[in-house]
């Protein structure tokens, strides 16, 4: 291909290459935190609450990531278990109606999306929206600041300490801290969802049926939940269903069963954790794609197949889907320390620990595993397995990126293996991963050092100071 020049750009052998541009800086912070998701708000309401001028940047226009844009509006773990930030946020959850105290903490979205705001700006954090990271500035091993992309173009930003909680490393990445994708000895990484809501079910009726045929479902009482007197009921199972449903081609091979989650008498409604997209990149936008065109089409699928053959579906509709993938795993990036299920497994104390999570996960056997078993008679956690609460202690060296300085990682993308990792990434481990950073951010602000150069006792003393559990 001849060379063609335009004003600002030159094509040439395949290739465009982009003119030399300035780009405005448009300010400067002491931490800013990348990220809007359980994560990212933990982070910035610490950062900021412990003196630190900080900005969250997050691409919706609203808090929560996941857990809001993906609908993924339940913790699992009980109440009584969390701490810190998470409890806070959610004790007003609980006192407004918008969660319950029991083994799970399903949740109003559009409540957390209000409380975590209110929270984020209380604390004095200046949140931007709209707004994607695209780029960091760096010199040498140290991050200095980054750039950014919305409606008013690019700029940069610099700021002391800069926080990755974007769930997926982009910002370490961009930054050239190491990391790995997935599963370590192939890369595949755990399957993303589609989470969607139906409404108008008969559910004293669809109750019955799975009253009536306890064979079909988990026998785990702590996934297969029956509340009544909180009118909450989480559904696993109807794998002969399913099966049937795959042997008339109705639906996707990949499916083996189904959770109906937040079920309740008072709204009819229940939200369905089920499609299963494997095989995908959610680092990638191609795979991306592919993966919401696969899970919009399995979503259709299900709802087909609920009014068919579900007593209690017959009236039923989608009301609405989330406006992301739920992507359970992509980078892990590698820290002075990096977790491992062993670690888990032993109940291992560190000295530096500075989050302390608890799931209902036995080690031993993967989570979501990436080889498209989930559901199905290979899966013995869900045909018959009963998993029991484990306590996850996670030390300050999985919060910082090997080489790099004034970078911290909160938030899903820590420094875990795959198996750890089933632990790490859920939403109150991430939250006390997320305050961990935004404390230590201030705290190096407040004595102009990088994060790694803090004194770890004076960041554990601050955050028992501030009501996180970080004692047995």
């Amino acid at each position: 291909m001849r060379e063609m020049t335009m004003e600002r750009f030159v094509v040439k052998n395949g290739e465009i290459l982009e003119k030399e541009r300035s780009i405005p800086i448009t300010g400067k912070e002491q931490v800013i935190v990348a990220g809007g998701g359980m994560a990212g708000v933990a982070a910035a309401i610490a950062a900021a609450r412990n003196g630190a001028k900080t900005m969250l940047i997050e691409r919706y226009g609203f808090l929560g990531g996941v857990a809001t844009a993906g609908l993924m509006y339940m913790a699992y773990t009980p109440f009584n278990t969390i701490s810190g930030i998470a409890k806070e946020i959610f004790s007003l959850l609980l006192e407004r109606g918008g969660t319950i105290d029991d083994v799970l903490l399903p949740f109003d979205p559009e409540q957390f999306k209000h409380i975590a705001l209110d929270k984020v700006i209380e604390a004095g954090a200046n949140p931007l929206f709209h707004t994607w990271v695209v780029d960091t500035i760096t010199l040498g091993d140290k991050v200095k600041g980054v750039v950014i992309e919305n409606k008013s173009g690019r700029s940069a930003l610099l700021a002391d300490v800069i926080i990755d909680g974007t769930g997926d490393g982009d910002v370490a990445a961009k930054a050239g801290a190491p990391f790995i994708k997935g599963r370590e000895y192939d890369g595949r990484m755990r399957p993303m969802t589609l989470l969607f809501r139906i409404g108008g079910i008969n559910v004293e009726k669809l109750l019955q049926y799975v009253k009536g045929n306890p064979s079909d479902f988990t026998p785990d009482p702590h996934k297969h939940v029956f509340l009544p007197e909180k009118d909450f009921y989480r559904l696993v199972g109807f794998f002969s269903l399913v099966e049937e449903a795959k042997k008339r081609g109705e639906l996707d091979p990949d499916i083996h069963y189904v959770r109906i989650e937040c079920l309740s008498k008072k709204t009819s409604l229940g939200m369905i954790n089920t499609t299963r997209v494997y095989g995908v990149d959610g680092t990638n936008a191609r795979d991306i794609t592919r993966g919401e065109l696969q899970a919009r089409k399995q979503m259709m699928q299900l709802i087909d197949v609920f009014k068919k053959y579900l007593p209690g579906f017959e009236n039923s509709f989608l009301v609405d889907s989330a406006s992301m993938l739920g992507v359970r795993e992509t980078r892990h990036v590698i820290g002075d320390y990096i977790l491992t299920e062993e670690d888990i497994a032993a109940k291992r104390k560190f000295e530096r620990v500075v989050a302390r999570s608890v799931t209902r996960i036995t080690p031993g056997g993967d989570v979501h595993s990436p080889d498209a078993t989930e559901g199905s008679v290979y899966d013995k956690r869900h045909r018959g397995f009963i998993d029991e609460l484990h306590w996850v202690n996670v030390p300050y060296d999985c919060l910082l990126p090997k080489g790099m300085e004034h970078l911290l990682i909160a938030g899903r993308p820590i420094s875990a293996d795959h198996s750890a990792d089933a632990w790490t990434r859920v939403q109150t481990c991430c939250m006390g991963t997320g305050q961990a950073a935004g404390a230590s951010a201030a705290l190096s602000v407040r004595e102009g050092i990088s994060p790694r150069k803090l004194d770890v006792l004076k960041l554990q003393k601050l955050l028992s100071s501030q009501g996180v559990n970080l004692q047995e």
